[in-house]
């Protein structure tokens, strides 16, 4: 019953002088359930047989709470400006629950599905709100969209969630894409003539404006003549360009043995990205394998891929990066090949129309006297970016949206090399997937796993232009996130999906 104290009674046997981790059984009574907790142990200084143990978790289970929440009640949004304010009702009997908050196009059945985004996680009791930012690639477009929000106890009990009354509609902010276009007459020479004359987008970062309507800094930045700028992102089947335009009142660069604690400290550009179909949860933490995580920094040496070791992907004036400080204002102009970027088990990026990766372009400012602060894109990065993508802003390859379900082939579009999204997802345990070939080729389809080893290969053989279908049959498989592959001699594409049995 509620508020019982469960007794246990531990029994340990062959002890040594060493730190050692031991299994402790719980003897719970008759409608509970039999738990396992681990203890350290280790000979006391004193008598033969006395024993000192780490159990401060034992001492801190308290009353055990196995009941999950009820579901949470009154969920709703109401649209603003490019957002949607997501509300709730706190639930009745709960002390020092968190609330999980979740966005999808479609009615919210499972908020594990890949088509369900997560807003936050753990908002504080008392809180009853989430903001939802809204975006769409270039253009201010209408969006729809269907919330749930999820109670989690003082015991880490999920209940179920509670669900909008129908959905919300309302217009999202058009932000700046990665151009599938690269400028004509590109050259990484720090004339960024190209890059204006064409027609591909800026990001903006600035004090007062941003890109995403959220402009943030860490520390001080004063205002856009201190600290401001324009980047161009674009991508072929090879390569990465990036530019930077940027406005400093006082540019201290860097240079290895300039006497600061390291580049971070300096006026340097840098870049968090996700090479992949970003749906559903963002990373916790930098990952590798077929949804690889990176951070490059832009230096006046040349270019360093962080998490491979620093490696360093190019050299300042060596035809594939160029970067200048004029003292005030500086440029980045950089071509990165995309063989060079993937590194360990990293899928290599295949760039596809429709994309939707996290990013999270980053200026430092160093004004003469040490650093002084941080201008970034996204409103929940606290200096942390380098952590978590969890609080990395979001764009799309290209100047469209990959539909998250497909209700037929006359909404998507037929001319292009292109992998959609399975149906059901998650699933169990049998899936579709669907896809298309401007042309005829070979082709092959192949599902991994979160390892990245193949399990099974679904399609190898030459198919004509069109759409095409198949299935997989995952019964013997364990349930999991697994990884399926479109290939062909120019392209790949890497969707993601779950098996849940």
């Amino acid at each position: 019953a509620a508020g019982t104290m469960v007794p246990y009674e531990t029994m340990f046997t062959d002890v040594t002088d060493e730190w050692q981790h031991y299994s402790v059984e719980l003897v719970i009574p008759a409608d509970f359930v039999t738990m396992k907790a681990v203890l350290v142990g280790q000979t006391w200084a004193g008598p033969p047989g006395d024993y000192a143990y780490d159990d401060v978790w034992l001492q801190n289970v308290g009353v055990l709470d196995l009941i999950p929440p009820d579901p949470v009640q009154n969920v709703g949004a109401t649209p603003a400006d490019n957002y949607n304010l997501v509300t709730w009702s706190d639930n009745d009997g709960e002390d020092g629950e968190t609330y999980n908050v979740y966005a999808s196009h479609d009615p919210i059945t499972d908020v594990s599905s890949s088509s369900v985004d997560v807003l936050a996680t753990n908002v504080l009791e008392g809180t009853q709100a989430a903001v939802h930012y809204l975006y769409y690639p270039l253009e201010d477009t209408e969006v729809t969209y269907y919330y749930a929000v999820a109670c989690q106890d003082a015991s880490n009990n999920v209940g179920e969630p509670g669900t909008s009354d129908g959905s919300i509609t309302n217009e999202a902010l058009g932000i700046p894409t990665i151009s599938l276009d690269v400028p004509a007459d590109f050259a990484a020479d720090g004339n960024l003539d190209e890059w204006y004359d064409s027609d591909i987008e800026p990001f903006f970062l600035g004090t007062e404006d941003n890109s995403w309507g959220t402009p943030n800094f860490v520390g001080a930045v004063t205002n856009d003549d201190d600290l401001s700028g324009e980047i161009w992102l674009a991508v072929d089947e090879d390569y990465l360009y990036v530019a930077a335009d940027v406005i400093d009142d006082i540019y201290d660069g860097y240079q290895p043995g300039d006497g600061t604690g390291g580049w971070w400290e300096n006026d340097v550009f840098e870049l968090f990205i996700g090479f992949y179909d970003q749906r559903g949860a963002k990373h916790v933490g930098m990952m590798r394998g077929p949804e690889p995580d990176y951070k490059f920094f832009f230096l006046e040496t040349g270019v360093i891929n962080d998490f491979d070791g620093q490696n360093v992907l190019a050299e300042n004036g060596d035809g594939n990066y160029y970067q200048e400080g004029f003292n005030p204002d500086w440029v980045v102009e950089a071509k990165l090949a995309l063989d060079d970027i993937a590194f360990g088990d990293d899928l290599r990026l295949n760039a596809v129309n429709g994309m939707r990766i996290p990013i999270e372009p980053t200026f430092h400012d160093n004004d003469g006297a040490g650093w002084e602060g941080n201008l970034v894109g996204s409103p929940l990065n606290a200096d942390n970016a380098w952590q978590t993508p969890t609080v990395w802003s979001t764009t799309w390859i290209g100047d469209a949206d990959i539909p998250l379900a497909i209700d037929g082939e006359e909404d998507v579009i037929a001319n292009e090399f292109a992998l959609y999204h399975n149906y059901p997802n998650p699933f169990n345990p049998v899936t579709t997937i669907r896809f298309s070939i401007p042309d005829a080729q070979q082709v092959t389809l192949k599902v991994y796993n979160l390892m990245g080893r193949e399990v099974v290969t679904l399609v190898d053989q030459e198919l004509q232009a069109g759409y095409h279908t198949t299935k997989w049959h995952a019964g013997n498989m364990a349930s999991g996130i697994y990884f399926y592959r479109l290939m062909s001699q120019k392209k790949a594409i890497t969707q993601k999906m779950i098996l849940m049995k």
